[in-house]
């Protein structure tokens, strides 16, 4: 029932994104692999910036999301059968088969065995995700931001940085409240099969004809070639859905739309799709948004060098413009907090007990400053390269070995601009620009800043996507390869690329697995919390995001986003965490936070001390979890309860 669930509300964004695909670009106005990719993308966007329109007015309720969707659908597809009838869009694609049955059919195919792979639902209760569902719910039971959040215990600003994605998850909460591993099983599948779709369109449109069906498969799988292990952290998110998956899908798709080869004709409604799907994917996630921004630069760069089409890069540059504007007006309106404060202005932070770096405190890193007097760079520049090629192949490097990897990754793109056709000249300017702009990023970074959390950003956040461009160099080069062979080898290099496609396939799904599963232990934290009542405050053994609220609806005063960019709240954060860490390591001595906090529950580990703590009672046992009640409780009324915070729902069972 679940997976068929999942099947039927992707069918429906499918459905809407169809419409609004066949509306915006005619028959033969794309190619099928793009029409493919914006399916997914522009249904997604549909979704999110609806949402978004309607939790600006504060309207974000079933009935309107649901109307609003239909009109757009039903609009589309009027407009769609104005345009061209299906005849005419079956011919279109039927010619272009006819071109190139094997490796268009060859790509289509493994979107397709990803679409298969990924119908599953995940069981990951404790994962750092839930942040994300927590934020729809809070959207969904509000109609609007709600002017305050319950995080860490406290009534806190709401952060907004990813409104559109929480507007997307929000309105998936409507039909799996109840559900939400089905519903954020519904997300994870269309970012990762719409990012199959869109690395395939990418591959295709830039001059990657014989090669792109392999694009797919090495832009999600860890390690599937022998020797280097690619996108190992983009990966391990496509195990368990995170906003970045969906920002990451459509600010690809947005960049196949934007800088694609196309006719005149059809360049106004490329700019406006891909401006909107751009802004859709900045209002989802940011930091996917920067690495294809990057690529879409060095693709215009490259075309403005070597072509006289200026045309195509004014509307891409439209493009851009829109897409700014879809991201900044929500934002600049929606009321809330950014939560960035610390990445803009990290002077206002205040030491950790006078003397710690409170950002890297938040990660569990206990370590000073690094001050500019002392270090011009917060990692000395060999060291954030180094790391950087380490993350592009997924193995480690001695200096002698990074230098021979930008030696071997200069020739080889070299070589591919020189005897490459003139879209594949783009790809690798596009590369390029990936490249520079994560490597620049991270020097900039370490440059500029003292703290962890932002002299690291580089390093942590934009790393991930340091694969991309060998990736795209590499099939470059065997584009090459095959293009010089197949005028004497036509069968063989099919067999070749099939072969290839059909071995990486294996190898995707070998490296990546079933989806984790939680430990009974895991589980029993959420067992455990809703044995109580549904108006309670808990103190957990542990920190989490946003678990106890989207699949309890009681608060845990240690959950919430990590707040390491938000300077007026990190060390009242820290503070708490460090309170907590005393009571269950002595909880006679340290008590008082259980006043202080207005804790009705404790869940922890079962242990003599919590056992023998004057004023607690253990009224269950879970999975080697103990459920211990206070029996002298604060009168409270200062602290927020989940009956009157925005985004708890209770729950009397664990949901499945």
């Amino acid at each position: 029932m679940t997976a068929l669930a999942l099947v039927l509300t992707a069918g429906v964004v499918v459905v809407i994104g169809l419409g609004v695909s066949l509306a915006a670009f005619p028959a033969g106005a794309v190619s099928a692999a793009t029409r493919l990719a914006s399916v997914i993308a522009l249904g997604c966007a549909a979704v999110i910036l609806v949402g978004t329109l309607l939790v600006l007015i504060r309207q974000f309720k079933v009935v309107p999301l649901l109307v609003l969707l239909a009109l757009v659908t039903a609009a589309s597809y009027v407009v769609a059968v104005r345009r061209s009838s299906v005849a005419e869009h079956v011919a279109a694609v039927r010619e272009e088969f006819d071109g190139d049955r094997v490796f268009l059919g060859l790509g289509l195919a493994v979107v397709v065995f990803v679409a298969a792979f990924w119908v599953a639902v995940p069981l990951v209760p404790m994962h750092g995700a839930w942040r994300y569902w927590s934020d729809g719910l809070e959207l969904a039971d509000r109609g609007a931001v709600p002017p305050f959040t319950a995080q860490w215990g406290a009534a806190l600003p709401p952060d907004i940085s990813k409104l559109g994605g929480s507007a997307f998850l929000g309105g998936l909460s409507f039909l799996f409240r109840d559900q939400p591993y089905a519903g954020m099983a519904v997300a994870l599948w269309l970012s990762v099969v719409g990012y199959a779709a869109g690395l395939l369109a990418l591959g295709r449109e830039l001059g990657l004809r014989r090669t792109a069906p392999a694009l797919p498969l090495l832009g999600i799988a860890g390690s599937a070639l022998p020797g280097i292990a690619l996108n190992e952290e983009i990966t391990s998110k496509l195990a368990f859905f995170q906003n970045e998956d969906l920002g990451r899908t459509l600010a690809l798709v947005a960049a196949v739309l934007i800088v694609a080869p196309g006719r005149e004709r059809w360049r106004l409604e490329r700019m406006v799709a891909g401006g909107a799907v751009l802004g859709a994917a900045a209002l989802t996630h940011l930091i996917p948004t920067i690495a294809f921004v990057a690529l879409i630069g060095g693709v215009l760069v490259a075309q403005l060098a070597l072509g006289p089409e200026r045309r195509r890069i004014l509307w891409a540059v439209g493009a851009l413009a829109l897409a700014g504007v879809v991201t900044v007006v929500p934002l600049s309106v929606a009321g809330g907090d950014l939560g960035l404060q610390g990445a803009g202005s990290p002077t206002r932070y205040t030491l950790f007990q006078g003397k710690y770096d409170p950002t890297a405190k938040a990660k569990g890193l206990t370590r000073a400053p690094r001050l500019k007097s002392e270090h011009r760079w917060y990692e000395p520049p060999f060291v954030t390269t180094r790391l950087a090629a380490e993350a592009a192949v997924g193995r480690g490097f001695s200096r002698t070995g990074v230098a021979l990897l930008a030696v071997l990754g200069l020739a080889a793109a070299g070589a591919a601009f020189a005897f490459g056709t003139r879209e594949l000249r783009f790809l690798l300017a596009g590369a390029a620009a990936v490249a520079v702009t994560i490597l620049g990023i991270a020097l900039l970074f370490s440059f500029r800043y003292t703290l962890y959390i932002p002299a690291t950003f580089g390093k942590r956040r934009m790393f991930e996507y340091a694969s991309i461009p060998p990736m795209l160099i590499g099939l470059a080069v065997l584009e090459v390869a095959a293009t010089r062979l197949v005028a004497r080898w036509v069968n063989a290099v099919r067999a070749i690329v099939v072969a290839a496609v059909l071995a990486l396939a294996v190898g995707a799904v070998g490296a990546l697995g079933p989806a984790p599963k939680a430990s009974a232990r895991s589980f029993g934290y959420v067992q455990a919390a809703v044995q109580t009542p549904c108006d309670s405050r808990l103190l957990v053994d542990r920190i989490t995001r946003g678990t106890f609220q989207a699949l309890s609806g009681r608060i845990s005063v240690t959950e919430g986003l990590v707040p390491f960019l938000r300077p007026t709240i990190v060390n009242d954060v820290l503070e708490l965490r460090a309170s907590t860490e005393r009571f269950f390591l002595d909880p006679k001595t340290y008590s008082g936070i259980l006043a202080d906090e207005e804790i009705d529950f404790v869940v922890a580990g079962i242990s003599p001390a919590l056992d023998a703590a004057p004023g607690l009672q253990r009224v269950a046992a879970v999975a080697g979890l103990g459920l211990y009640r206070v029996e002298v409780r604060s009168p409270g009324g200062v602290l927020p309860r989940p009956s009157e915070s925005p985004g708890y729902h209770c729950f009397r069972k664990a949901p499945s």
